[in-house]
């Protein structure tokens, strides 16, 4: 029981960890998009404050996707 439950919080915090460890490429290029749009366009419409957890969700559920799915997401995003 111990070990099971130590297994399905490893599993959880994996799947949390995605976007930063497996898909850190996309994020930082999503973060880099954002931050240029915002001081060097002077967007109105983006708040800095959502772009974090917006990039994070985005990326996650990126993560979930496998092979040519996953880059045409990301493509589409």
């Amino acid at each position: 029981m111990k070990h099971r439950l130590k297994h399905t919080i490893a599993g959880c915090i994996d799947f949390l960890a995605r976007p930063f460890t497996r898909m850190s490429a996309f994020t930082v290029s999503m973060l880099v998009v954002y931050v240029l749009q915002k001081y060097l366009l002077h967007a109105q419409g983006i708040q800095l404050k959502y772009v974090v957890p917006e990039l994070y969700t985005w990326a996650l559920l990126l993560s979930v996707l496998k092979g040519k799915w996953r880059t045409a997401a990301e493509w589409v995003v």
